[in-house]
């Protein structure tokens, strides 16, 4: 059971702007105490749930959260069992891959003409869930 915050002598939800906030505080709180500058994190959405008072989490509602962590310089998507958490500019660094390898492949697909059979076995990746629910640092 969800515990609800109170503004007064009334329930309160902060807004997705909001929200943005408190993840970006925690962020800085966490940097605070280990004294390194935090690049990538991962978050349970129990602790999402609670830093943004909320009992579940809509696509919508994380989507509009999404937009004003981007703006501050950070990406947040849901990795399977967990969401992540990393600095924009992080991203910038990573290898880049062009479709122009598989201009064949996307040609028979475009005609109906591809054969998916051989590609199967890229679905069979198990994702490992080591650490399922809240965070523990």
């Amino acid at each position: 059971m969800t515990r609800r915050k109170f503004q007064g002598d009334r329930a309160y939800q902060p807004a997705p702007r909001e929200c943005a906030m408190l993840l970006l505080k925690l962020i800085e709180v966490k940097q605070q105490e280990t004294g390194k500058e935090v690049t990538r994190t991962r978050l349970s959405e129990s602790t999402l749930r609670r830093l943004w008072c909320r009992g579940r989490l809509p696509a919508d509602f994380v989507q509009e959260v999404q937009e004003w962590l981007l703006m501050a310089g950070w990406v947040l998507f849901f990795a399977g069992s967990t969401y992540a958490l990393i600095r924009a500019h992080a991203v910038h660094a990573w290898m880049r891959i062009s479709s122009k390898r598989l201009a064949e492949e996307i040609a028979d697909v475009q005609r109906g003409q591809f054969d998916f059979t051989d590609l199967e076995p890229f679905l069979l990746f198990n994702i490992e869930t080591t650490h399922e629910g809240d965070d523990s640092e």
